[in-house]
């Protein structure tokens, strides 16, 4: 069924930034192209029986979110409500090339400003107040003074190309940016996923390439859904943000303290994100630099292990495909390779945390704390074992912003 969701089409414009035209300067930031684990808790377009029409604001923020967690290590949840009301394109919905300069001219709020709530039932109530209110206003005007919103099409709409070169140009945009998508929603393949069997009436953004299909993070219903990549994108976005406000370490420790442990948890399954044990932050003890450090380095090895949809460290909760040994902390036991399982995701990134704070602080019989990175790496991941330890290093080192031959030590 062809049912609307809010999309409207843009036309491109000379003006417009493009992939590849070297206007905004966009650079890989996530070689893999995964922004799975990075996807907001789901928020609806459909509730309380209404639907919003709001397909693209949605889209767009879930974009935005998703950078703002693996850029800035900040979780935001922006008013889906504010925008539909201060973008000016009525309720039937709008395009993406409104949206997004709409937040790079007017700004965002949260969604505890305005909130789609239990009590917001009909349209009226959900498109109010308008015109905005002032303080609102005001306050998204300060977001803009705190942050630069970028965008740019991954081509630009009306080229001819074929379904290859298309699907080339977004696996590539994958590792810029999730990429916003029009999307032919949903006609069911019979084989799980979805394929277009109508004109592009939805706005969505793509997450993931699983090679056959595009994974999607949706506004509507079941959160992840698999878009076959037989189908024709005439609309793909990705976008760009950038801290305009200079912060003190002090800030930023804590900031990524509390951001890393909202993101350890959170459980993403192929349907959807969720929190399964929140942590209240003010019970920890004082936060420390080392606490912050080491826990990047481990989400750095998390990364180069593939810790997503199918993979092993995902089936074990294993994010650092840790060996299992009699006695391991947190594991509930071993899969059929002899690589430890866990009860949860954060038992697997805690039992991680624990093995390199072990080693930094000299309490390993196998790491030692006058160990190089690559040192480090020929021991954990051995050529011997079909890895590559050079590699392996380079990758976390460049995380850090050091070289291989930093000594783990200093991670404390």
């Amino acid at each position: 069924m062809n049912k609307k969701y809010g999309l409207k089409f843009d036309t491109f414009s000379e003006k417009d930034y493009f992939q590849g035209g070297g206007f905004l300067g966009t650079k890989e930031i996530n070689p893999n192209g995964d922004w799975t684990l990075f996807c907001p808790l789901p928020e609806y377009q459909n509730l309380n029986g209404i639907d919003t029409q709001g397909c693209v604001r949605e889209g767009t923020e879930n974009g935005l979110e998703v950078l703002f967690s693996f850029v800035l290590h900040e979780d935001k949840n922006f008013s889906g409500r504010f925008l539909c009301i201060v973008d000016k394109s009525g309720r039937n919905g709008a395009s993406p090339q409104t949206v997004i300069e709409t937040i790079r001219k007017i700004g965002l709020v949260d969604e505890v400003d305005l909130p789609f709530s239990d009590d917001i039932n009909t349209l009226d109530k959900y498109y109010s107040p308008d015109p905005m209110t002032s303080s609102l206003l005001k306050k998204a005007k300060e977001f803009l003074k705190q942050y630069e919103i970028g965008h740019e099409w991954v081509y630009p709409i009306g080229t001819n190309q074929t379904i290859e070169q298309q699907n080339s140009l977004i696996t590539s945009a994958l590792k810029r940016s999730p990429v916003g998508a029009s999307v032919s929603a949903w006609h069911e393949d019979g084989k799980g996923g979805f394929d277009q069997a109508w004109t592009e009436n939805h706005w969505v953004i793509f997450v993931k390439d699983l090679g056959e299909y595009w994974s999607v993070y949706d506004s509507y219903d079941k959160v992840f859904k698999k878009y076959s990549k037989q189908s024709k994108i005439t609309m793909a976005k990705i976008y760009t943000v950038k801290k305009l406000v200079v912060e003190d370490s002090a800030t930023i420790f804590t900031k990524f303290w509390n951001w890393l442990f909202n993101f350890i948890s959170k459980q993403t399954t192929e349907t959807t994100v969720k929190i399964v044990e929140p942590i209240n932050i003010e019970t920890k003890e004082p936060i420390k630099k080392s606490d912050i450090t080491i826990g990047l380095f481990c989400l750095k090895i998390q990364s180069y292990e593939g810790y997503y949809e199918g993979s092993r460290s995902f089936r074990n909760l294993n994010p650092g495909n840790l060996k299992f040994r009699q006695g391991m902390l947190l594991a509930i036991g071993q899969d059929s390779a002899g690589f430890a399982k866990f009860a949860t995701y954060k038992d697997g990134f805690m039992a991680l945390t624990n093995k390199i704070r072990n080693a930094c602080e000299g309490k390993s019989t196998v790491y030692f704390p006058d160990d190089t990175i690559l040192q480090f790496f020929q021991k954990y991941a051995p050529a011997f074992d079909n890895n590559r330890p050079d590699r392996y290093a380079k990758y976390v080192a460049d995380g850090l912003g050091v070289d291989t031959s930093f000594k783990i030590k200093y991670l404390l």
